[in-house]
């Protein structure tokens, strides 16, 4: 959508409006980026409250949220990588698949994705866990 703009003493331009709708929508995008992220603080006592949660059990469930979320991503969006690449080799390496190469990212999203359910299903790990200890256990 151009317009032409007639200014005295000017020749005639062209103002290309679309770039400056398109800005216009990218900026108050970026604006909704970070308001989107403080809605959590305005929703947080109300929902401990309703859900009767700790500090740490919100925190641990949104922290499995974005886990879950990320290796979902990766499944999906890997898988389709590897697929639309599955085709295509490498020159220096004629039998080697691009799809072969891109694997790991599905494969590491399965992996997290379980690894998540593996802690929710198992819990915490106990106390005396080597997790829980930088130094050995005293005999």
């Amino acid at each position: 959508m151009t317009t032409l703009t007639q200014t005295p003493g000017k020749s005639t331009n062209r103002v290309d409006w679309s770039k400056w709708i398109r800005f216009a929508l990218l900026v108050m995008a970026g604006g909704t980026i970070y308001k989107l992220a403080n809605l959590k603080d305005a929703f947080y006592v109300p929902m401990q409250e309703a859900m009767g949660l700790s500090h740490t059990e919100i925190g641990t469930l949104l922290s499995v949220n974005s886990m879950v979320a990320t290796a979902l991503f990766m499944i999906v969006y890997g898988t389709q990588l590897v697929r639309a690449t599955w085709n295509q080799t490498i020159a220096e390496f004629p039998t080697l698949s691009v799809g072969i190469t891109y694997l790991p990212i599905p494969v590491g999203g399965l992996f997290t994705l379980l690894f998540i359910v593996e802690r929710l299903w198992l819990g915490m790990p106990p106390p005396t866990s080597v997790m829980y200890r930088d130094q050995p256990l005293a005999e």
